[in-house]
């Protein structure tokens, strides 16, 4: 039987390392193209993925501690990666997104690192109110789409409005130019992390909103 999921560690340039569940690739892969199939329109899980501007922006929340003894959330988390390491120093971290499936990894992750404070909850920041007590957000790699561009930019703001911090990744897509652009006034601080750190498979930018 294949088994449904894996543990990987993911290594930091400051030489610490974090274990994380991952879903087997192959079987994710196959359970897609059966509902591909069978359905005709089936949303490709993107959310299975341990994306590169994930690995990012948990390198920058271990080597600035930023999340220490704050409310942390991530819209679009995926796999959670920033979550779980925003989770070993911060009072507690809300995980979101829109597909449930990622819970069960995350909560395996969370195990296998001996975090109490990380929860997971079903949220579609595209479709709901951004009204969450929280000090600090995490977004990483949710500007993939220029349809959800503005909404995008609408979430930064209000945030930014509200005077909370938001730290976000993302890969130097052309599509993503305009983004970035629009997003130039409210940074603090623009890192790019080149191809060959931390092994990278394209150019990340991390921005740092305050």
């Amino acid at each position: 039987m294949t088994p449904s999921f894996t543990y990987q560690t993911i290594p930091f340039s400051n030489r610490e390392k974090i274990d994380i569940c991952l879903p087997n690739a192959a079987k994710v892969k196959y359970e897609y193209e059966v509902k591909q199939e069978s359905e005709g329109s089936t949303p490709f899980p993107f959310w299975a993925k341990l994306w590169d501007s994930a690995i990012v922006l948990s390198d920058y929340l271990l080597k600035t501690n930023c999340c220490y003894q704050k409310r942390v959330i991530e819209f679009g988390c995926g796999l959670g990666l920033p979550s779980i390491v925003a989770a070993r120093t911060a009072n507690i971290v809300i995980a979101t997104d829109k597909e449930a499936a990622c819970e069960g990894y995350i909560q395996k992750s969370a195990e296998i690192n001996h975090l109490k404070n990380l929860r997971f909850q079903v949220l579609d920041w595209t479709k709901q109110s951004y009204e969450i007590d929280t000090d600090l957000v995490l977004l990483s790699d949710i500007n993939y789409e220029p349809a959800i561009f503005e909404k995008s930019i609408e979430l930064i703001r209000y945030f930014h409005d509200s005077g909370i911090q938001l730290v976000l990744t993302t890969p130097h897509r052309l599509t993503a130019r305009e983004f970035v652009t629009k997003l130039e006034p409210y940074v603090k601080e623009h890192i790019i992390f080149q191809k060959e750190e931390l092994g990278l498979t394209e150019p990340i930018s991390l921005l740092n909103i305050t």
